[in-house]
């Protein structure tokens, strides 16, 4: 009776502990989907820049380029 007892208590420590253990990984888990959500909302900002910048120098193509290449081959 106290080997079965002793197997019983031991079964329990054993059970807590893998209980604790996947807390733990679920705290993990939870930690690094979080930093994958941060991780992904500095992309899309980073794009969104990237996306304007290309816009401000298309803009400068148009109005800037034309003046600097007449600027450039005129014979004054």
């Amino acid at each position: 009776m106290d080997i079965a007892n002793a197997e019983l208590e031991e079964s329990k420590r054993s059970k807590d502990a893998a209980e604790q253990e996947v807390k733990g990984y679920e705290v993990e888990l939870a930690m690094n989907e979080a930093s994958i959500q941060t991780l992904e909302a500095r992309n899309t900002a980073i794009q969104y820049e990237v996306s304007m910048v290309g816009s401000d120098l298309d803009v400068l193509k148009v109005f800037i380029g034309p003046c600097f290449i007449s600027g450039v081959f005129s014979s004054d």
